[in-house]
């Protein structure tokens, strides 16, 4: 569950006080799920309790991570094989003495 502060909202009921906070980033409905989407999350809900429930100018969204398991694909054996060869070049340099 993420909680923001709602900008349209903000906006609607003219609350301009709010932009003095330390906040960076605000979001409506729309720049938060393309937010979310975009970093692996599906949304599932968006302001699921009632406005009485909900903090002044709460933009409430439940989201959980995608399935995939890929959203960074990591080679892991091109990555030992990196490190591999690095280690050996080190060893290379360190032995003539060019370390």
């Amino acid at each position: 569950m993420i909680e923001v502060h709602d900008l349209d909202l903000i906006l609607k009921l003219k609350e301009f006080s709010l932009f003095q906070h330390e906040h960076y980033f605000y979001f409506d409905r729309e720049t938060l799920s393309n937010f979310l989407t975009s970093r692996g999350f599906e949304v599932l809900s968006i302001n699921f309790i009632p406005d009485s429930l909900r903090r002044a100018n709460s933009l409430l969204v439940l989201a959980k991570k995608k399935e995939s398991k890929n959203l960074f694909e990591i080679d892991i054996q091109k990555r030992i094989s990196v490190l591999n060869h690095f280690q050996r070049e080190w060893e290379y340099r360190r032995l003539a003495g060019k370390a």
